[in-house]
């Protein structure tokens, strides 16, 4: 199996979104799933487009890079692929700004965990001054048997990557969305 991380089809270093409100209880929800998600009851979820997405070219995006580790999907890929992917991931609105103009998108919380995705022996670690190790590169565990579209590592929350099917998906049905191959000769790209 060849798992991907997600890209988004705007080619910019700065297409990047930042979800405001809460930072750490969106981390802890979307991410750490330590949090019940209560606060979205009476949040509205926005983000901030950074300066390489315009009201045109993110509207041509089915998948949008963010600042933390959580998928982030338009309309169209929710009302086409969201019900066959719902068992690995659940959508959550989320009202992107971009010049002005606001779009909706949907913020995914990824919510199948695989143990062992990440090859602990092959990824590379930074030891902090007290001790403890933090993950640095992630190399992906080429012998995954869990059938998944999307899912995080177990330990290394954080970390999430798609599969072959995900990806077929979403080529099947024309969305615009890149992959980046991570299993097993890359290394991981996104953050720690």
């Amino acid at each position: 199996m060849v798992l991907y991380e997600l890209l988004t089809t705007v080619w910019h270093p700065d297409a990047i979104i930042d979800i405001s409100k809460n930072d750490h209880q969106i981390f802890d929800f979307f991410v750490s799933c330590t949090d019940n998600g209560n606060f979205l009851k009476s949040t509205r979820l926005t983000a901030k487009a950074q300066n390489g997405y315009t009201r045109s070219n993110i509207m041509t995006a089915d998948y949008l890079n963010a600042s933390i580790s959580a998928p982030v999907f338009s309309k169209r890929f929710v009302d086409i692929l969201g019900e066959q992917v719902k068992e690995d991931v659940d959508f959550f609105e989320c009202f992107v700004q971009c010049q002005g103009e606001e779009s909706l998108f949907y913020v995914g919380k990824v919510k199948k965990f695989i143990p062992n995705l990440i090859d602990q022996e092959k990824s590379l670690y930074m030891t902090l001054a007290g001790g403890k190790r933090i993950l640095k590169r992630a190399v992906f565990n080429k012998r995954v048997v869990t059938p998944f579209f999307l899912a995080r590592d177990r330990e290394f929350k954080t970390r999430w990557v798609v599969s072959d099917e995900f990806r077929d998906l979403v080529n099947a049905n024309k969305l615009a969305i890149n992959f980046f191959p991570v299993y097993p000769w890359r290394e991981s790209s996104l953050g720690v």
